[in-house]
């Protein structure tokens, strides 16, 4: 399950003023997280760390992406490595004699997602932000053995996904995801959640 002090800091980060303006993203046009497009997801990141973060829209200021990406990349490393064989977990940089890794956690945070339905309903945001997690999963490829969790935030519709990968999906349940999803889901009707 994930760490209740991560997801109290998606939610709990007073950065926006609620205004969506900008963009509105497809998965083919997000950034990659790992690739050359990796500069527009804003974030400022020591070098011995992996930006486990993309918020080109600027949802959190750099200070909180910054730390939030700490705290993602201490949960890589301090969580067992859950694959069949150990170097499947070369969690370096140059992946060459790095620590081990364990389930890799980040974050799409974005302020819209481009629709052609005008008065979506639940269920066409659902389907439609588990199109682009699936799309990002592939694109992204964080995880070498299924061990990746993508949490995915739409700022417009106060839109959160945990998705994880095959093998994260035994650790974190759909029940967990539901529970998990229900009391942030809370805060963000209430205006107690600033994304």
């Amino acid at each position: 399950m994930l760490p209740p002090p991560l997801l109290a800091a998606l939610c709990l980060l007073p950065a926006l003023s609620g205004v969506v303006n900008g963009i509105a993203w497809t998965s083919a046009e997000f950034p990659d997280i790992r690739g050359a497009s990796s500069e527009q997801c804003q974030a400022n990141v020591p070098p011995d760390q992996n930006l486990y973060i993309c918020d080109p829209d600027r949802v959190l200021n750099k200070s909180q992406t910054t730390w939030l990406n700490a705290m993602l990349h201490d949960l890589t490393l301090s969580t067992p490595c859950p694959c069949q064989r150990r170097s499947q977990c070369s969690g370096g940089l140059d992946n060459d004699g790095g620590p081990l890794h364990g389930f890799v956690v980040s974050i799409a945070m974005l302020k819209n997602v481009q629709m052609s339905i005008h008065s979506p309903s639940e269920n066409d945001l659902t389907v439609r932000s588990e199109g682009f997690c699936r799309s990002l999963e592939g694109k992204w490829a964080l995880g070498d053995c299924g061990n990746s969790i993508i949490i995915f935030v739409w700022q417009h519709y106060k839109k959160m996904i945990i998705w994880p990968a095959r093998l994260a999906e035994r650790y974190v349940t759909v029940e967990e995801r539901r529970a998990i999803l229900s009391k942030v889901n809370n805060l963000a009707q209430g205006d107690e959640c600033y994304w």
